[in-house]
């Protein structure tokens, strides 16, 4: 059945302040980007990730550079009204000014998107729990768009650095094991490049493959820091 929906009201919620304990492993649970930037790290960064995620800072809303822009966009998207128009008037009325270009720079990619592929609002879908592995991934994507004749539920980028294949593909098929609906597809839309990335990218197989692994390599890396394993000495022999 699908689980498209068309709500009205206001954007996502803030998450409540934590303290700076780690939490028990089996109270895991990250978001899609934290996972995302898991997967897109190398070597002692992606230790850095799972440590950053163990002991979280208090949450502050400057802490997140597109927290308001997000916040508008799932407003917009459940409004039937997200367009490249009102995300250059929000950015407008922004303060700070990195945020400000940013955030225009954002607004001017979703309008070449919308003269390219000429794109319809379909609804919004509620978040899910993507679980395996022992890990909990959130996953909200923002708007499902109509493209094409065929209706996508959309995740959106939102980040100036270029998406590279390994993070679209991690994205892409946590939307198609969260979503599986038969008349929908998932898509990411890298908005400043105006770019709609279809789960074409997909291999039947191999990126489920490639989703578990990475998401036992994220709780190895936890256990392991949980437990202060340090490696044994070899014998110089």
């Amino acid at each position: 059945m699908s689980t498209v929906r068309r709500s009205a009201g206001g954007g996502a919620s803030l998450p409540a302040a934590t303290s700076a304990v780690a939490p028990r492993f089996s109270a895991i649970q990250i978001s899609l980007s934290t996972f995302i930037r898991f997967d897109a790290a190398n070597g002692y960064r992606q230790i850095e990730v799972v440590e950053e995620r163990r002991i979280p800072r208090d949450y502050e809303l400057y802490m997140d550079f597109y927290a308001g822009l997000r916040q508008r966009i799932q407003r917009l998207a459940s409004e039937q009204n997200l367009n490249a128009r009102a995300l250059a008037s929000f950015a407008e009325n922004v303060a700070d000014q990195a945020r400000k270009e940013r955030y225009r720079k954002v607004a001017r990619g979703y309008a070449a998107f919308e003269r390219r592929s000429r794109p319809a609002l379909a609804g919004t879908v509620p978040k899910q729990l993507w679980a395996d592995a022992g890990i909990r991934v959130t996953v909200d994507p923002e708007v499902v768009l109509l493209a094409a004749g065929q209706r996508f539920i959309t995740k959106l980028y939102l980040a100036k650095e270029k998406l590279e294949s390994a993070r679209l593909v991690a994205s892409l098929q946590m939307l198609r094991e969260c979503y599986r609906t038969p008349t929908y597809r998932v898509a990411v839309l890298d908005v400043e490049r105006g770019l709609l990335h279809r789960d074409t990218r997909l291999d039947e197989r191999r990126s489920a493959i490639i989703l578990r692994t990475t998401a036992a390599k994220f709780v190895g890396i936890w256990r392991a820091l949980d437990e202060g394993v340090v490696p044994a000495s070899l014998s110089a022999s």
